[in-house]
């Protein structure tokens, strides 16, 4: 006796389907590597430090040469850390959380931008923190924004501090 509804059709195709969904999710490590599949990277903040110092290359530099660049007119040291810390004298302070917008001169039509940082991407601006991690996913962002001279303190604050560099 046949079934007139389809019923067995279509608990065929869902069956089949099922089927080949399960076939697929086994060899997905064969469909896609885990050294090239999106699923298997995990976002972390060691993650955004290795792609900021791979991004910024020679771009990450000693606390001796900072300290030499620092003393230029033209050269912005921007500090990125949270609210009022420790830092290196004449910093200006926009923490990495702000950072996105008060880089960006078009954003909200410049509203939000900090002028002394985004009207001029052709500055040198030496970037620091306190350990150097911000400082370093700062640095990858305002590369990323079209800032053509960033360098970033290898150590931050610390560092700069341990080689003997004057913090005021």
């Amino acid at each position: 006796m046949s079934n007139s509804c389809g019923c067995e059709k279509s608990l065929a195709a869902l069956v089949a389907g099922v089927a080949l969904g399960y076939v697929l999710f086994r060899n997905l490590k064969r469909l896609c590597p885990a050294s090239q599949c999106c699923q298997s990277k995990k976002a972390s903040f060691q993650g955004l430090l290795d792609q900021a110092v791979k991004s910024l290359g020679d771009n990450v530099i000693p606390p001796t040469v900072a300290k030499e660049l620092i003393k230029q007119p033209s050269t912005l040291l921007l500090d990125v850390q949270d609210g009022p810390c420790e830092s290196i004298g004449g910093a200006l302070n926009i923490s990495l959380g702000t950072l996105p917008f008060a880089a960006d001169a078009s954003f909200a039509d410049g509203k939000f931008k900090n002028a002394r940082l985004a009207d001029n991407k052709n500055q040198t601006i030496v970037v620091t923190c306190g350990l150097g991690g911000q400082a370093l996913i700062a640095g990858k962002l305002l590369k990323d924004y079209g800032f053509t001279n960033v360098k970033v303190i290898a150590g931050g604050n610390k560092g700069y501090a341990d080689a003997g560099c004057p913090m005021k």
